[in-house]
């Protein structure tokens, strides 16, 4: 029985690893990301400017920071989180706090690992709103991503 069981087992695991690291490999379309550069990154994207802030920058791990998120006042922060590139770390959720109708923030902490030099990513999905036809508004989803490094040393 036990030799029966083992290869549906077996398979069983491999398929759940190649299907949790496909999941992290969020497709990126081009002009829908950055680098930060020094503690800010900004994204011109649908002809509105999107910017994320690092208040420690670059962060450190195993400490707490908080991030500043601009957009344009027609768009919403829906959800984000932070998530290792070069090495799985799991995601770590972003709760956002709106501070204006333009202004959100967040606490980010990021978890310490072997790698000497880790590259981070942060998601965030926005919404921004749309009128239609009948004066009626939609929500049209979209999500950016934002990248920095982190070195051990």
């Amino acid at each position: 029985m036990l030799k029966q069981t083992f290869p549906i087992i077996a398979l069983i695991l491999i398929l759940s690893a190649v299907y949790l690291s496909n999941q992290r490999n969020l497709p990126v379309e081009e002009g829908t990301s950055c680098q930060f550069d020094g503690n800010m990154c900004n994204i011109r994207f649908k002809n509105l400017d999107h910017s994320v802030r690092i208040e420690t920058f670059p962060p450190k791990v195993e400490e707490m920071t908080q991030l500043t998120l601009s957009q344009h006042e027609s768009v919403t922060v829906e959800s984000a989180w932070v998530e290792g590139v070069n090495m799985y770390m799991g995601k770590t959720h972003l709760p956002i706090t709106h501070m204006t109708q333009t202004f959100s923030q967040s606490d980010m902490f990021l978890g310490a690992c072997n790698e000497p030099e880790m590259t981070w990513r942060i998601v965030v999905n926005y919404s921004k709103s749309t009128k239609g036809a009948n004066n009626s508004t939609a929500a049209e989803p979209y999500t950016l991503f934002y990248y920095f490094t982190t070195r051990l040393y």
